[in-house]
Formats: C-alpha cells, sequence, structure tokens
C-alpha cells in the first residue's frame, strides 16, 4: 500500500546491502530527485527489528551518514538528451553504483545493456499499455480517410501498422488540409504506431465518430531475462500486470525486502473523512460540463469553505479551481510518485477513467489476440487506468506520514462510488464515508444530450475557446471546428 515503504526499503537495500550496480526507475522527474536524496542523506536506514526500531543510517556517535555512491540521475525533459545519457552510462559499467531514470527503462532496445545491473522498476509498470482515443472534432476520422487504402471494412475493428514513411506523408497531408495543429494531433495519434514491434492499432469507424485502441506490451521480459535482478515495486499488481505475466511465462516471487507496514493502522483511518462528487451517475467528465463548471467550482468552493487543498483532474479539466485562493495546486490524472505533498490534509480528486461507449469491441478484439477473457481486460485497465492512480494521488497527502499524522483530519474528494468502493476494499475501510456533495439529478442540465443532433457541441465549444485563446479569430475558430458564433455564446460558460 501507498506509504507502506516500499521505496524505503529499496533505497536501502541498495545503500547498505548491494554490491551490484543499480537502476532505478520511477515515472517522474520529481521522484528521481527524491530517491536521489534518500540515497545521497543515508536516511532511510530505519527499520523494524524485534520489536523495536534500528537506524542503520547512524554511525557510533548517532551522527547521519553521507553515503559517497557514485550516481548518475537521469532528469531531462527531452528524450533522445535522455537516452543517450541512459546509453553512455550504461556502457560505463563499473562507473556508477547507481543510475536514477524516469523515462529510459522501457525505451531501450539493446537490452544487452542491462547485464550485470540489478533493476528496481518503482511503482507497477503496467506491462499491458491499452491507449484508447475517442475524437468528438474528428480529426482520426480524417485519418481514417487518408489510410483507407491500407486497410479493409472501416466498419470492422481492423489491426494494422504504419511505417515511418506513411506517418511523414500523413502528417503533410494533415499540415496541408487543416494546419499545423491538426498535423500535431494527428502526429501523437500515430505515435502508437511507429514502432510495430509487439504491438498493434485496431480501431472502429461508426457513422458519428471513430475509436482507436493502440495496445502494447512494454518489454518487461526482455528486461528481466537481461539484468542480473529485477525488483518490481507495486502498491497492488493489477489485473493487466498477472495476464501480462501469464502471457509472457514471468514468474512472480515475493521480494526478499521487507516493509513496514501492509495496511494503515485504524488509529490513522479514523481520521480519513471520504466525500464523493457525485450522487449515483457514473463519473464522467461531460457530468462537470453539464452540470456547470462555474456552479461545479461554487460547490467545491463552499464544500471546502476556505480550506487549503490540492486537486487532482484530466487535462481537458485543468483550469478548474485556478481562481480559487485556497486552491494550492492541481495534479494531473496520471500523476503517482509524488511525495511533497505529505503535509498536505485535503485532495479533491475530479480525474475520471473514461470508457468509450463502442470499446467493447476494441477489447473483445484484444482479448481474443492475446487470449485474454475480456472482462478480466476491462477490469484491469480500470483498475490500472482509473482506481489505483486515484488511490496513489489521494493516499500522498499527510497519510504517508503514518506513525505521526499531524493532522486531526484528512479530508479526500473522491470522483465517483467506484472509486469509493476501491478505497473501501483495499485502503481505508476504517475511514469516515459521507456520501455525495452534489446531490441534485446532473443528467437534465445543459449540454451535449445522447443521441442529440448536437451531441459534440460542448466538445466543439471548448476546441474553439481553445483556438480564440491561441489567438484565432472568432469567425475562424468556430468555422474550424464546426459550429456557429451563436452556439459557442450559448455554450461558452460552461468550458
Amino acid at each position: 500500500m501507498m506509504g507502506g515503504g516500499k521505496s524505503f526499503a529499496a533505497v536501502r537495500d541498495i545503500c547498505y546491502h548491494s554490491s551490484t550496480p543499480v537502476i532505478y526507475a520511477v515515472p517522474t522527474i520529481e521522484l528521481a530527485k527524491e530517491i536521489e536524496s534518500h540515497i545521497r542523506n543515508a536516511d532511510c536506514g530505519i527499520y523494524e527489528e524485534n520489536g523495536g526500531f534500528k537506524d542503520v543510517g547512524l554511525d557510533e556517535n548517532g551522527e547521519r551518514y553521507k553515503l559517497d555512491l557514485p550516481i548518475k540521475v537521469i532528469l531531462s525533459d527531452e528524450y533522445h538528451s535522455v537516452q543517450k545519457e541512459f546509453i553512455d552510462a550504461l556502457i560505463a559499467y563499473g562507473h556508477y553504483a547507481i543510475i536514477v531514470t524516469h523515462a529510459c527503462l522501457f525505451a531501450l532496445e539493446n537490452f544487452n545493456l542491462l547485464k550485470g545491473w540489478k533493476v528496481f522498476i518503482d511503482e507497477d509498470p503496467h506491462p499491458l499499455r491499452v491507449d484508447i482515443i475517442s475524437d468528438a472534432l474528428h480529426q482520426i476520422h480524417f485519418l481514417n480517410n487518408l489510410i483507407s487504402n491500407n486497410t479493409h471494412d472501416l466498419s470492422e475493428v481492423t489491426e494494422f501498422t504504419i511505417d515511418d514513411a506513411t506517418q511523414k506523408q500523413l502528417e503533410k497531408l494533415a499540415c496541408l488540409e487543416y494546419g499545423q495543429g491538426y498535423r500535431d494531433s494527428i502526429k501523437n495519434y500515430l505515435q502508437l504506431l511507429i514502432d510495430p514491434k509487439d504491438k498493434l492499432l485496431c480501431f472502429k469507424n461508426s457513422e458519428d465518430k471513430s475509436i482507436w485502441g493502440g495496445v502494447e506490451w512494454l518489454p518487461l521480459k526482455e528486461i528481466i531475462q537481461a539484468a542480473k535482478e529485477t525488483h518490481i515495486l507495486a502498491s497492488i499488481l493489477s489485473p493487466l500486470t498477472h495476464m501480462y505475466a501469464e502471457y509472457k511465462g514471468i514468474e512472480i516471487k515475493p521480494s526478499p525486502l521487507s516493509v513496514r507496514y501492509c495496511e494503515y493502522p485504524k488509529s490513522l483511518q479514523k481520521k480519513v473523512s471520504i466525500y464523493r462528487i457525485w450522487k449515483d451517475e457514473p463519473h464522467s467528465i461531460n457530468l462537470i460540463k453539464r452540470y456547470g463548471k462555474s456552479q461545479f467550482e461554487q460547490k467545491i468552493s463552499d464544500f471546502v469553505n476556505g480550506r487549503e487543498f490540492i486537486s487532482r483532474s484530466n487535462e481537458v479539466n485543468q483550469s478548474l479551481f485556478k481562481q480559487m485562493k485556497n486552491h494550492k495546486e492541481r495534479l494531473s490524472k496520471k500523476t503517482n510518485g509524488i511525495n511533497r505533498h505529505d503535509e498536505k490534509t485535503m485532495i479533491v480528486d475530479c480525474a475520471a477513467y473514461n470508457k468509450p461507449k463502442d470499446i467493447n469491441e476494441i477489447y473483445k478484439f484484444i482479448g481474443t489476440t492475446y487470449n485474454i477473457p475480456v472482462d478480466k481486460l476491462i477490469e484491469g485497465h480500470q483498475v490500472q487506468e482509473g482506481l489505483e492512480p486515484s488511490a496513489q494521488a489521494v493516499c500522498r497527502i499527510g497519510l504517508r506520514r503514518i506513525d505521526n499524522a499531524p493532522a486531526n483530519e484528512y479530508i479526500i474528494v473522491i470522483p465517483d462510488q467506484s472509486t469509493e468502493d476501491y478505497l473501501k476494499k483495499f485502503y481505508f475501510p476504517h475511514a469516515n464515508y459521507k456520501g455525495p456533495i452534489i446531490t441534485e439529478d446532473v443528467s437534465n442540465k445543459a449540454g451535449p444530450k445522447e443521441g442529440s443532433t448536437n451531441q459534440n457541441t460542448i466538445e466543439k465549444v471548448a476546441k474553439a475557446k481553445e483556438l480564440i485563446e491561441g489567438g484565432l479569430s472568432m469567425n475562424k475558430a468556430v468555422k474550424q471546428v464546426g459550429t456557429t458564433k451563436s452556439t459557442y455564446n450559448k455554450y461558452s460558460n460552461l468550458v
């Protein structure tokens, strides 16, 4: 569980018990910096022994050791620079005791470079990545038309790959027809396709929208086979990870490292008050639009009542709460491994896991391809992409200081009933569950209605607003997204 001591156990092993060079892979730059600090300051030496605590990081005078380990920490955001730094450090085997990286391990091509290294992967690496793209602005519909010569009947779920040359041609055509912004969007979609190794992309095209699903297996097995040892640090290994291990023939063994906690103490759980945003509705991004963004912000403002808080949201709602003075920071939907919030006592989590309605056929296709039960695939993806990240986020406030959590109450606002059930089952069975903040019916509020001819109105208005804020005139913006000025003026206050 989060806060149980997994990272500390791993770093303690690295500092005090490992004679093998180590690669420590984390998902974010912030966590890479944090791990480096723990190693350099040797502040990871406390562990339980014979009912008491021992600190192996202190000398005979009670002073903290400063470990003089040669460390290479890779913090660049520039992909090619990161790759070169990582490969150069691997080639210089024996020069570094530890390499800490946030981005390189799974993109490695020559896995023989890992020979002799011990690998720690901090946070479940989610080996089966399923990227689902639903496009209300019909950019993918345009892309479907461009590649129609490469595929079969577009009404079916289809598997295909695109080589580099085709990708560049599609980007060029997109730029000529729709401009640089659309070219960049399509470029992002095509990144799923540029490396066909152990990867597929499938899509379903219907009359009003297109849905793409990109699927890839991360090369975890190649890492395990090449490295001397591989340790995966994970709070709850998702069904996807177990499916991956079974599919790839990987044996998961218990780690020899031990952590202090397997569950939150009841005394701490009783300090936790958990609210959910919506009463009955399954949470989706559109609910905030349908309810009204300003009304939603006011409801949250009334609820927090001047209390400082951090928030977590999808990218589409990243502007939420910006005008509220007591809103301290927004975390992205994918935030994990960031512990700098351990003195905060309130988080409003309105991030969403949204499964497109037509995606079941794509899951069926993926399941058939990889011989995975469809219901387990859907469950695993929901856990990994929605429920577990939400749990990761809410557990990274002051709760991580388990022994001496300083606040008398921690307030957690979660999106929906599914998230509440998940937290109740795995993390906080003894917390105080307070019910919904928004109790009125949302289904009849203004916004796009299922089956309506204006089903994509809000999305179009949001895109137009983004273009206008970027300097485009209203006339050009509404024309580009396929709506009108009157529609924009009618709905712009909802986005």
